[in-house]
């Protein structure tokens, strides 16, 4: 959902059966309509039918993460209807691996960024294994890729900004939004209080539901200039899209 600057691309969630931050660049990556998506496929705009299958696995797809100008997709692979690990697959190689191998129980949301780093929030009981992580691209070609903690506040959304250098996210209970800096690790909270915030395609803005959308079901849309902090937008949305 990184566009919802666009209405196009609004739609374009809402129709998609998975959620991608894929942008239109000629290629579209989905699952196939049905009862679950147990594959990936791979299609193009101007010939939409004609698609070929890349990736599968033995739970659903719920959530798809594609690389920038890369080869690289990250999604959740699903015990018992519980997310447990990330998935990354290398369009390149056709080779899948499993980076976080059962360390974490409830994955909530997870980004790879045009560098492809990734970073997830998994929501826990355990103190140790509840916050926002971190997995350097110099790390998940490795068996064990070294997983770092960048926040033990429970996170519910992750995104990355367009040039990979920063992260916001938020939290579900208050609906704090924060935005770490992955060189300096200071941590800034924002303002305004929402939900699911996502960078701009240009990462001078931050789109995001408002209290209001999701406690009294409105169909709002902020927007929030990271320039000119006090600069703010919001928009009604025509159809409801929780």
């Amino acid at each position: 959902m990184k566009h919802l600057f666009s209405l196009i691309n609004l739609c374009l969630v809402l129709l998609v059966p998975i959620t991608t931050s894929a942008e239109l660049t000629g290629e579209i990556i989905l699952g196939p309509p049905g009862d679950g998506n147990y594959e990936l496929h791979i299609t193009t705009i101007e010939n939409p039918l004609e698609s070929r299958k890349i990736f599968s696995q033995k739970d659903r797809f719920i959530k798809l993460s594609v690389q920038k100008n890369g080869d690289l997709l990250v999604t959740k692979l699903y015990e018992r209807n519980i997310p447990k690990d990330l998935i990354l697959f290398d369009r390149s190689t056709n080779e899948a691996r499993n980076l976080t191998q059962g360390q974490f129980n409830r994955i909530t949301d997870f980004c790879i960024s045009v560098k492809g780093d990734i970073v997830f929030s998994n929501i826990s009981t355990a103190a140790e294994s509840s916050g926002i992580f971190f997995i350097s691209s110099d790390e998940t070609h490795k068996v064990e890729p070294k997983i770092v903690r960048l926040d033990q506040r429970q996170v519910y959304s992750v995104d990355f900004s367009p040039d990979g250098a920063q992260v916001v996210y938020h939290t579900p209970r208050n609906g704090k939004m924060y935005i770490i800096d992955l060189r300096t690790k200071r941590v800034t909270m924002l303002d305004q209080d929402g939900f699911v915030p996502i960078f701009s395609p240009n990462g001078k803005q931050i789109a995001f539901f408002p209290k209001e959308a999701v406690e009294e079901w409105k169909n709002i849309l902020s927007i929030v200039s990271l320039v000119s902090p006090f600069k703010m937008t919001q928009i009604v949305l025509e159809n409801h899209i929780h």
